[in-house]
């Protein structure tokens, strides 16, 4: 992908992510070599990766729990956006429902 990159040809969306995701894995991996290099050094690896929890490289990270992340963010960004927009409806004082008033389905 890098070679068709600098040889002038477009990219698809899927080859720049990948290639994006590549490269930033290979700068993560700099600080790991590090770690293998110096003897018994390895033992501090979970202090490092507990200062510095995104350092560690996309194919150590588990997809199912990225996605459980998103959606409870989601999920509390929906419950923030429905709570706020009933406290509007009753400081305004249109607690009853008309055919014009957006809400939000959860």
């Amino acid at each position: 992908i890098g070679f068709q990159l600098l040889t002038g040809k477009t990219l698809t969306r899927r080859e720049r992510n990948q290639l994006v995701r590549t490269a930033a894995d290979v700068f993560r991996l700099v600080p790991f070599a590090v770690f293998i290099i110096v003897p018994f050094m390895e033992f501090l690896l979970p202090v490092y990766l507990k200062f510095f929890p995104f350092m560690l490289p996309s194919t150590f990270k588990e997809k199912g729990k990225e996605e459980q992340k998103v959606r409870q963010v989601l999920k509390a960004k929906l419950e923030m956006a429905r709570f706020l927009q009933e406290t509007v409806m009753q400081t305004t004082g249109t607690v009853t429902k008309g055919k014009d008033i957006p809400t939000i389905v959860g």
